[in-house]
């Protein structure tokens, strides 16, 4: 989950998550089908 940071570093390592995250799940979706 994103936490408002004082720091942007903490800002853009958490849009990198939050993008890995949906890259997995879109991933699986496509495994699925």
């Amino acid at each position: 989950e994103c936490q408002v940071s004082d720091w942007p570093n903490h800002k853009v390592n958490c849009n990198k998550k939050a993008k890995e995250i949906k890259e997995a799940e879109e991933a699986r979706k496509k495994e699925v089908l």
